[in-house]
């Protein structure tokens, strides 16, 4: 029997009870992003750790509790459900896991950037 396209986020949300999938693997989910993930990322309070299963790849970052929030619980087959964040907030939670992830705008015109360079001007 072969896996349906949500069973890793299923088995991702099973593995580690109160996380939810986000990053780019939601973001994929959504088709907000054309790429293939070839990991399932989940975030929550536990933690970090990586897991190889059968299924694929499974990586579970540390989010504070107070961050754990702008995930839904996404219907799937045979009555299941997963929490999958929402794209706004995927977005946000890999920001915040990798910073140097999304580059900032580098106008002279621009008010913020994350930049080194940019900073010590």
């Amino acid at each position: 029997m072969a896996a349906t396209p949500s069973a890793p986020l299923l088995v991702a949300n099973r593995l580690v009870p109160g996380s939810y999938v986000s990053g780019l693997s939601a973001l994929a989910w959504a088709q907000v992003i054309p790429e293939y993930v070839p990991e399932t990322t989940s975030v929550g309070p536990g933690k970090p750790h990586m897991r190889e299963l059968p299924l694929g790849r499974f990586s579970f970052r540390h989010l504070k509790p107070r961050l754990c929030f702008g995930f839904r619980a996404l219907p799937l087959d045979d009555d299941q459900q997963a929490f999958v964040a929402t794209p706004e907030k995927a977005l946000l939670d890999l920001v915040h896991l990798h910073p140097g992830a999304i580059n900032a705008p580098t106008s002279p015109n621009c008010a913020w950037t994350t930049t080194r360079s940019a900073r010590e001007r």
